[in-house]
């Protein structure tokens, strides 16, 4: 699935949303971002939570997620 991941750095705070659909907006959780390291959470339109970490390279970021519905995969995202 494709959504739009916006982010926001104030300092050391990391906030944002992602994109689920035409109206359709989940707020992240737990963001974190460490060096080049970054993770996060957020809740899908089917109330399933994905944990998502992954690696800062450039205009892109990369890496895994594991949902608590026992699905696993990998993404990524690149800066308009």
């Amino acid at each position: 699935d494709k959504g739009e991941l916006t982010l926001e750095q104030r300092y050391q705070k990391l906030e944002g949303t992602l994109g689920l659909g035409p109206q359709l907006q989940a707020g992240l959780r737990e963001t974190r971002l460490r060096g080049f390291q970054i993770s996060f959470s957020y809740v899908d339109n089917n109330s399933v939570r994905r944990d998502l970490v992954g690696r800062v390279s450039g205009n892109r970021m990369e890496g895994s997620f594991r949902a608590d519905n026992g699905t696993e995969g990998r993404w990524t995202a690149t800066k308009k």
